[in-house]
């Protein structure tokens, strides 16, 4: 996704502001931690078995040499890397968090040091304050993650779910789509993921609410209809219950 390799610049730190109609990078990893932030749209970050989603008003974390695949549409994107050395006691796995007020002015700043700039004291400086205050907030992930397939099988039935995330989807449904019996699938879900369809479907549908709910002039009784809840009510429990916080907590926030 960078236009530039991020491990070869002249500064050891820095920040990128982007816009991408459409995007999907193959697998890679960096040497630099990356942490990244939706201003607008939002994207989806698969790393090993798992699949990650980025919306707009969030931050993600990626460790260094963790080898990740970054798919978005319609995504205007601010990137800040940082050498190893710069974050102490930094996560060994991928972390969602909420963006607050101070990162957000913190990161349209770093966009202006870019990776041909000169280290000056004054981004050190910066830079190692940012790398601070990142485990500050990353204390308070958000758990916008599913987890991935091992087999082409279960694949199918995941992207069909996906897919078709309102009142109709049901087990029986992804599993003919699949090509297996109900049985065979969760046996092959209990075995590769370690959770049920029902899990995957409920969390998947949480997840894709946070997407839909950051859409502006989004409405919170529409998205809960559009994904198969029974009632505004219902979907605000389950909401609340996965994510801690109500659904109008997702609203879209003004970009720095």
């Amino acid at each position: 996704m960078p236009v530039v390799d991020v491990d070869c610049t002249r500064a050891p730190a820095f920040g990128l502001h982007e816009r991408f109609d459409r995007a999907d990078t193959d697998w890679h990893a960096h040497a630099k931690h990356q942490l990244l932030y939706a201003c607008r749209g939002s994207m989806r970050v698969y790393v090993e078995r798992q699949m990650w989603l980025l919306p707009s008003g969030r931050a993600a974390w990626v460790p260094a040499g963790v080898r990740h695949r970054v798919v978005c549409s319609r995504l205007e994107l601010q990137t800040v890397y940082l050498p190893t050395r710069r974050v102490r006691e930094a996560p060994a796995a991928p972390v969602v968090f909420d963006a607050p007020p101070l990162a957000r002015e913190m990161l349209a700043h770093a966009v202006r040091m870019g990776p041909a700039d000169p280290p000056t004291p004054k981004a050190r400086s910066f830079f190692s304050t940012l790398a601070y205050l990142c485990l500050e907030w990353m204390r308070d992930p958000l758990p916008l993650c599913l987890p991935r397939a091992e087999s082409a099988a279960l694949q199918r039935a995941m992207d069909w779910t996906l897919q078709n995330l309102g009142a109709r989807a049901t087990a029986a449904a992804a599993a003919r789509a699949a090509g297996m019996s109900t049985r065979t699938m969760a046996r092959r879900f209990a075995v590769e993921t370690g959770t049920t369809w029902r899990r995957f479907a409920h969390d998947a549908r949480i997840i894709e609410a946070t997407h839909r709910l950051s859409v502006p002039g989004a409405h919170v009784g529409d998205v809960a209809a559009s994904l198969g809840f029974e009632s505004l009510s219902a979907f605000s429990r389950a909401f609340k219950s996965a994510l801690g916080r109500p659904p109008s907590s997702m609203r879209p926030r003004a970009p720095s």
